[in-house]
């Protein structure tokens, strides 16, 4: 297994596209409309000062700030500052970037810190070892792509303002301010960024205390501060329908129970810029089959057969589950893919990472740590082979799950480091016949709804599809002749 490097992997998005197309015009026009000071405290990888900047904002009228030695190391860079000041250590020993540009110093310090990202983790998968490997074998290349991004910035937002300081103090000095809009997107869960930029102590810096960010308790803070101010806050928030901190004027469907919002301390003064409330549902997109026929329910499996697993948009996997189940599935998978045996559909199956972006509190959290979810698994259906436990085989390896996070490099850090799956099954019986044999109940609850929710997990598997085919080949096999013998 050879692993390529992209920048990208140094990086946690903090807007996704739809509000970024939400946001950049609506900043545009609270500029035009007299606004001149745009503040954003945790600005983690600058995305919004860009796209600001974009809007006509000048780096002079932009104040950021952050606790985290990513955004310390770029924003001290737009800023002007020094970063030897930062005092960057790896190992104990200060890294040596005297008397070289800033931006040069800047991109020793950001790979130094994925080394430490990346060798941290390295004992959680063969992934990690390559990816280990290409980071010290390319590391003139890398450099030189980490300081093209950093030109980048450059080009658009030198001269703003930075400040290595927690999101309370940023707010607090721009509160009665007629002309600031401050803007934010806070971690959905606690210890988010700590977590994806933690390196097992290896790089240390000279920052400050803080406290992490408290989603629930600490958004209800912010929105408190906001109550009344001068300054107009626009902040973006993940909750359940109607629990969002402030007024909304922004809500995009994300999964089931859960929205991304946008709200604001004045509602109607945004309204007249964007002509009242924004709302997107969430949509599979075109849902339309996979250019291939269906299995034929009389299909002959052979020993032989072709087997593919392909990615595929969440649309194609929704058009097979309305065919094969006459509903949609209740649970999506934001990673799909599907299952050609001999050039025919013969299954989809989705995944989340949801327990990784987000871990499960309390007697939960043992059974989803560093758990990869299956949220469904669906085989064509057939006359005498239980197609289904065909996919689930094929989805509890580690070679699919990498090929369906292959795509984008923050998704393949999740898969990469995930080393279980774990699925929800509701049922009125105390056991998942369809899932026995190959995952273990590791939770069994009463619903009042549905009688049981059980909750199962396997460790990922090494085998390639086609080796999954032949064992589940063979287990079929063993199972008709079992129900013959019996009959």
């Amino acid at each position: 297994m050879s692993v390529t490097l992209s920048p990208d992997m140094l990086i946690l998005n903090t807007w996704d596209s739809p509000e970024r197309v939400y946001m950049t015009p609506l900043l545009r026009k609270l500029r035009e409309g007299g606004y001149d000071t745009y503040v954003e405290p945790m600005a983690c990888a600058f995305v919004m000062p860009s796209l600001a900047a974009e809007s006509g904002w000048l780096p002079k009228q932009m104040h950021t700030s952050d606790v985290s030695l990513f955004a310390a190391v770029i924003g001290t860079m737009l800023s002007g500052g020094n970063l030897e000041d930062l005092h960057v250590e790896l190992d104990g020993a200060i890294l040596e970037i005297a008397g070289i540009p800033p931006i040069k110093q800047a991109s020793i310090i950001l790979w130094s810190q994925l080394l430490g990202r990346l060798e941290h983790r390295a004992g959680l998968a063969v992934y990690w070892h390559e990816a280990v490997s290409d980071l010290y074998v390319r590391r003139k290349r890398h450099l030189e792509q980490i300081e093209k991004g950093l030109e980048l910035l450059l080009g658009r937002i030198e001269g703003l303002r930075f400040h290595v300081e927690t999101p309370w103090e940023t707010v607090e000095r721009h509160l009665d301010n007629p002309k600031a809009v401050i803007v934010s997107n806070p971690p959905t869960y606690r210890n988010g960024y700590e977590k994806f930029f933690e390196t097992g102590g290896r790089v240390r810096w000279k920052n400050i205390p803080y406290e992490a960010w408290e989603p629930a308790v600490d958004q209800a803070k912010l929105a408190a501060m906001a109550e009344g101010t001068k300054a107009l806050f626009l902040i973006q928030q993940q909750a359940a329908p109607r629990k969002e901190a402030g007024e909304a004027v922004y809500a995009r469907h994300l999964s089931p129970g859960q929205y991304v919002y946008v709200w604001t301390n004045r509602k109607e003064e945004v309204f007249k810029h964007t002509n009242g409330m924004t709302v997107r549902p969430r949509s599979p997109g075109v849902i339309a089959p996979y250019d291939a026929p269906d299995l034929p329910e009389d299909y002959v499996w052979h020993e032989d057969a072709v087997v593919q697993v392909l990615p595929c948009q969440l649309g194609t996997a929704a058009w097979y589950k309305q065919r094969w189940l006459h509903r949609l599935a209740g649970a999506e998978g934001s990673y799909n893919v599907i299952v050609l045996i001999d050039g025919y559909v013969a299954g989809v199956t989705g995944y989340s990472f949801k327990a990784i972006q987000t871990p499960y509190p309390g007697v939960d959290a043992k059974i989803w740590a560093g758990a990869t979810i299956l949220r469904y698994a669906l085989g064509a259906p057939h006359e005498t082979h239980r197609s289904t436990r065909l996919i689930t085989r094929i989805a509890l390896q580690r070679s699919t799950l990498i090929l369906v996070a292959s795509t984008l490099p923050s998704v393949m850090l999740m898969a990469a480091g995930s080393d279980k799956i774990v699925t929800t099954e509701y049922t009125r019986h105390p056991e998942s016949k369809g899932l026995r044999g190959l995952m273990k109940i590791a939770d069994r609850r009463k619903d009042d709804r549905d009688g049981y929710r059980l909750v199962y997990w396997a460790p990922l598997g090494s085998d390639t599809a086609p080796e999954a085919y032949s064992a589940w080949l063979l287990d079929e096999q063993r199972y008709i002749d079992n129900r013959k013998a019996k009959a």
